[in-house]
């Protein structure tokens, strides 16, 4: 900290066995390159949960990466002398996983891992709350210590749900955010009256703020169709002195482009001009959706150039449900209301009269992602 100003890096939702481990780990690379160019003046790195995507084995490839990538931050906090802390995110990403790092916490003076609701005095006079993901059946007891005091903390970081996200509907196809029973979804207003400086969460993957005071700092990487804003991660100086920061979002170059194109909407003369138009969107973007009706000729031609491509889907619309003839009590389904554990614990419900708990049809839907 100089002159009563810290300089810290924020990001998160890296998920570690999602996609490709291999080039996460090398889009990462950008960001070490970020430290060890500006090593000397940072004085904080926190890690905002979701550092894992799944449980991963020490055989594969996700788990000797996410091992690397972590040995190396810790050996950087060490270089240049700056605080590392790593949050607990969602237990169905993270599970207990983040206890593999335990032992560094001896070997690496700067490093923490942060499971559980606690209060730290970061540096002299500067105080962080952690908030990472719990899930406490009475949140308001669970939290009354923290929360009772106007203007306590320079920084609030943690991992979950905030509540001006809270009911809005996630457009990307494939967030990988799954609804955990008991989670708890913080009040924007009670935060921010609790924080002089930042406020900074992971868990929704597309960055958003609340009255520039709350940060969600998004994803690093992309992992689906719908996330329209730029990968990355934050930066942050705050002034200890006249309690003001501002933030910068820099952006992870490396991340993979997704694009979504109906081709039903497009004019093509020919069609070699329609099979030119799709190779040329496989030569620019990593990852394609390409809409089209049931039209013969049109899913024909795609079958045909995307052949064995994992990395183009074709979304062939059919035709459209008519409601009339849906019995009324499962018209949530047709109509999406609910995410897909809820979906299904209700249809389990209504046709068999049986309750499923969310946490089992969660593990059950992990266990087939995997």
């Amino acid at each position: 900290m100089k002159d009563g100003k810290i300089y810290s890096l924020h990001i998160s939702d890296i998920h570690f066995g999602k996609k490709d481990d291999l080039r996460l780990f090398k889009e990462l690379g950008q960001f070490n390159k970020k430290i060890h160019k500006e090593g000397e003046d940072i004085d904080v790195l926190f890690v905002q949960g979701d550092l894992y995507d799944r449980i991963l084995k020490f055989n594969e490839i996700g788990g000797k990466l996410v091992l690397e990538f972590v040995t190396e931050l810790c050996e950087l906090s060490d270089k240049y002398d700056f605080e590392l802390r790593i949050i607990k995110g969602t237990k169905t990403h993270d599970f207990n996983q983040l206890d593999v790092f335990k032992k560094f916490e001896g070997k690496h003076k700067n490093f923490r891992i942060i499971t559980t609701v606690e209060v730290e005095e970061l540096f002299e006079d500067i105080f962080v709350l952690y908030l990472p993901e719990e899930y406490p059946e009475n949140p308001e007891e669970y939290y009354a210590e923290y929360f009772n005091t106007e203007g306590k903390y320079d920084y609030i970081i943690g991992h979950g749900m905030i509540d001006f996200v809270a009911h809005v509907p996630e457009k990307a196809e494939d967030t990988g955010e799954r609804f955990v029973r008991n989670a708890v979804t913080f009040k924007a207003k009670q935060l921010s009256e609790l924080c002089y400086g930042l406020i900074s969460f992971g868990h929704i993957h597309d960055r958003c703020d609340w009255k520039k005071k709350i940060y969600y700092t998004g994803s690093y990487s992309a992992f689906a169709f719908g996330e329209k804003k730029s990968k990355g991660y934050l930066e942050c100086y705050y002034d200890t002195e006249e309690l003001t920061f501002r933030v910068k979002h820099l952006v992870n170059k490396e991340a993979p482009s997704y694009i979504t194109v109906n081709i039903d909407e497009i004019h093509f003369e020919s069609t070699e001009e329609k099979i030119t138009f799709i190779k040329d969107l496989k030569d620019e973007y990593d990852f394609i959706k390409i809409k089209t009706n049931n039209d013969a000729e049109n899913v024909d031609i795609l079958k045909q150039v995307v052949a064995a491509d994992n990395d183009v889907k074709i979304d062939i619309k059919r035709n459209v449900v008519d409601e009339d003839k849906v019995d009324e009590k499962y018209l949530f389904i047709i109509r999406r209301e609910y995410d897909l554990p809820t979906t299904l614990q209700k249809y389990m419900f209504l046709k068999y009269g049986k309750t499923i708990d969310l946490d089992i049809i969660n593990d059950v839907i992990g266990e087939t992602e995997e």
